[in-house]
């Protein structure tokens, strides 16, 4: 029983334990004369198993204290007489396997040029100009061009639509008619688009589009709505594919006493609010303002807040407003009828909420236009923009402008 215990601490030992104290351990004497193991499993020059005193040149395993010699464990840089793995001397006075000098002052790879510049808004301090052609529309689907916008993101860049019985798109074309992209407004279900603009988005942040599905000739919707969509960003100079737009925030409102017809679609200049001209064959058409704040989905009721009286013959269609364009600064309103086409002074103490003292210049001549609807100031004002709608593809697809005068 005594040499199993030896055993058992002999073997503790060989295994590194330490803590096996065996009190009671024999004489190893004894053991080695009267109860020999049966197989011999200590060399004679192997050191006594329980002699845990370390070797005289090994640190006390419990004293953290690093050898003199020996730097901190964080200190990573090297002796400063220390030779490097690698001569890297001769690698510093040649020359690099790549030449970069010569790129560092060449063309990048890819001609990264800046985007176009935004439109700057500017003051037309002379008349508008008479109307030339500005290039034929080139997407055959623009058959009845019911509203126009000028782009606040690039100079050259209008957005149309089509009148009723169209999808719920919007066109893209260059300021000479030439196509660039298709934009379709996700969950909407057009059912008769009369006007657009651009202005601020409701928020104050960003640029929107802002679509008014607002024609009534029937009279017989209780509710028209004004869509608003951000601006997507589009290509001035190539065709791109169609794109489908993000959420559409949706502001429908209720004509005050009756159900009436508009086609005239006014943005506030900071975004929050909107104005609907009513489309009146005789008398004086009602200028309606949704009071605010913008909700999206909240049924609003429209608040009449002027009059206005179109200087124009009273002869059939001459007077009925069907388009208008707030100026990007917002002192001067275009208004057109199917035959004429007015710029409006706004009175400064009262803006849009005064149109009934905003001051009319009619622009004359004006752009021959067998049904015109749209229009709209291009380029921060520079241009005011008018087309006819084309039904039936009687060719009458000329885009028309009006320059500002004195301008280069």
């Amino acid at each position: 029983m005594q040499w199993v215990m030896g055993t058992r601490c002999m073997l503790a030992v060989v295994w590194g334990t330490l803590a096996c104290a065996c009190a009671p351990f024999p004489q190893v004497e004894h053991l080695a004369i009267d109860a020999a193991p049966p197989f011999d499993a200590a060399p004679v020059d192997v050191a006594p198993p329980m002699d845990p005193t370390p070797p005289v040149d090994v640190a006390p395993p419990m004293d953290p204290t690093p050898p003199v010699d020996v730097a901190p464990p964080f200190d990573a840089a090297p002796p400063a007489d220390a030779a490097l793995p690698v001569d890297i001397a001769p690698l510093v006075d040649i020359a690099p396997l790549v030449d970069i000098a010569p790129l560092v002052d060449a063309a990048p790879l890819v001609d990264a040029a800046p985007p176009p510049p935004r439109p700057e808004p500017i003051d037309c301090r002379r008349r508008l100009g008479p109307p030339d052609d500005a290039g034929a529309l080139e997407d055959r689907d623009i058959r009845e061009a019911s509203g126009l916008a000028g782009s606040r993101l690039h100079r050259r860049v209008l957005w149309l639509h089509n009148d009723s019985g169209d999808a719920s798109r919007l066109f893209a074309v260059r300021d000479d008619g030439v196509r660039l992209m298709r934009f379709f407004l996700l969950d909407v279900m057009a059912v008769d688009f009369e006007d657009i603009a651009t202005a601020p988005c409701p928020s104050g942040v960003g640029d929107c589009l802002w679509v008014a599905d607002i024609g009534n000739n029937r009279r017989n919707r209780d509710e028209v709505v004004v869509y608003v969509v951000p601006e997507p960003e589009v290509a001035p100079d190539v065709a791109s594919p169609p794109l489908v737009s993000g959420r559409v925030l949706r502001f429908p409102v209720r004509w005050v006493d009756e159900r009436r017809d508009s086609e005239a679609l006014v943005v506030a200049p900071d975004g929050r609010s909107f104005y609907l001209i009513e489309k009146l064959e005789y008398g004086r058409a009602g200028v309606f303002k949704h009071p605010g704040p913008l909700v999206n989905g909240q049924v609003v009721d429209l608040e009449r807040v002027a009059d206005l009286t179109v200087p124009a013959p009273p002869v059939a269609g001459e007077r009925v407003v069907t388009g208008a364009s707030l100026h990007p600064l917002g002192h001067k309103l275009a208004i057109r009828t199917y035959g004429h086409v007015f710029e409006y002074a706004l009175a400064p103490e009262g803006g849009l909420d005064r149109l009934d003292l905003a001051v009319p210049t009619p622009l004359v001549p004006a752009a021959s236009e067998r049904q015109g609807e749209a229009v709209g100031y291009v380029d921060g004002g520079r241009w005011l923009y008018t087309v006819s709608e084309d039904e039936h593809a009687l060719g009458d697809r000329m885009l028309h402008r009006y320059r500002c005068l004195g301008l280069p």
